[in-house]
């Protein structure tokens, strides 16, 4: 990925912004840091449960030191006179190893909903991924539709200069009046403050696509018919897709999962648990005859009573867990809305296609013959411009029509989670 941003930063200088195509968009787009700050959680929830799996599954060791001052030592009386149990200054040092043999609630079920939670991350992360790459994308149309209507409104002002050099020539010539030349003067004034006004929202597009790729600056996009597939899946395939490749509902399944397991990790919580005990103690000074003892246990613990807690934080998780699955039901059925309004806006722009090509060559036509009229007198100046005028528009909507295509098709692949 870094040798395709060095490529497309070499092919730029000082005054040209970066030109990216489709693809180096999507590329690029994933390199920003809230992808990282996402990836950095995912990582954070993962170590999270497998420092818990540690706790439950490896053994604890522990070291303590402890002195001991006694006041009055405590001495036992027997027949034959009073002996003393130890100093009144002692020192103690004891090393301990624990290791959980059982735990039904904390491996059974606990470190499992971990992993899910985790799990549940990455998928987030998945759909951050994909929201920076339509958001790229969107940016990157935004861009090229500016372009278009400059283009579009660039050609009209030279077709307005070269009709008024035509129109010159013929007051000049006797064969026109003055106001004819004052009519396309206004009308190419008002094309120029149109396309002020374009540069400035191009200039600020750029600067917004530049933002959406991580870039300190502008970019600007480069378009190559072929970027995108020129046709769509059947739309119940996919639905099936979405519903298989969506990280919304991968997550909420996750979570739900998760849920779950620690509800039943609340019951589980009133099961006995055995644990392993070995402890090294020495003594110094010890009322014993050995100051070095070695202990071994076997421990096995019940909570038995939680002061009735347990019933009600199972109840939550339950209660939580089917909250979200209404949430995965309500996410189904945006998700179907949203390949709606794509399969919708794919149809609409592949009509619109059609029809603008008609438009333009019709507008083509009807300019070539009202051009002819004005020359023969059987046509006002004011016609022509106006059919000149509707040529430009139709060359305009043309051009956005392909673009209203591409937008569909982001619209599809945000939908399917298909980038």
């Amino acid at each position: 990925m870094m040798l395709i941003l060095f490529f497309v930063l070499a092919q730029s200088d000082a005054e040209h912004p970066p030109r990216f195509t489709l693809d180096q968009v999507i590329e690029q787009a994933q390199q920003r840091p809230q992808l990282t700050a996402a990836a950095l959680q995912t990582e954070a929830a993962r170590a999270e449960a497998d420092a818990v799996a540690a706790q439950l599954n490896r053994p604890h060791l522990d070291a303590a030191l402890r002195y001991q001052y006694q006041d009055p030592v405590p001495a036992l009386v027997t027949p034959i006179g009073t002996l003393e149990q130890g100093d009144r200054h002692s020192g103690v040092f004891q090393i301990e190893a624990r290791q959980a043999l059982i735990d039904i609630a904390g491996r059974g079920y606990s470190v499992p909903a971990l992993r899910n939670l985790a799990e549940a991350r990455g998928h987030n992360q998945n759909r951050v991924r994909l929201d920076l790459i339509q958001e790229a994308a969107l940016a990157f149309v935004q861009s090229l539709r500016y372009e278009a209507q400059l283009r579009s409104i660039e050609t009209f002002i030279q077709s307005l200069t070269e009709r008024a050099q035509q129109v010159q020539a013929q007051v000049d010539a006797g064969r026109a009046l003055q106001s004819d030349l004052l009519k396309i003067s206004l009308r190419r004034e008002d094309a120029k403050l149109t396309l002020i006004r374009l540069q400035n929202a191009y200039a600020v597009s750029q600067i917004n696509l530049g933002r959406t790729l991580g870039l300190a600056g502008p970019a600007q996009p480069r378009y190559e018919r072929g970027q995108f597939p020129r046709a769509l899946p059947a739309k119940d395939d996919a639905v099936r897709l979405a519903q298989k490749q969506r990280p919304e509902l991968q997550a909420l399944a996750r979570q739900q999962r998760a849920l779950t397991l620690q509800a039943q990790a609340v019951r589980a919580d009133r099961l006995p648990r055995l644990d392993a005990r070995l402890a090294l103690e020495a003594m110094e000074p010890s009322p014993f005859s050995e100051d070095r003892f070695a202990t071994a246990q076997l421990v096995v613990r019940q909570r038995l009573f939680r002061g009735g807690a347990r019933k009600h934080q199972a109840a939550a998780k339950r209660m939580q867990a089917q909250a979200v699955s209404s949430g995965q039901v309500e996410q189904k059925r945006r998700i179907t809305l949203e390949l709606e309004a794509a399969y919708a806006a794919w149809r609409t722009a592949i009509t619109a296609i059609r029809v603008r090509k008609l438009d333009v060559t019709q507008a083509t036509e009807t300019l070539r013959v009202e051009a002819e009229r004005y020359q023969s007198g059987r046509a006002t100046l004011n016609d022509v411009l106006d059919f000149e005028a509707v040529l430009n528009d139709r060359r305009t909507l043309a051009d956005l029509a392909e673009l209203d295509l591409l937008t569909a098709w982001i619209q599809y692949a945000r939908a399917t989670a298909s980038f």
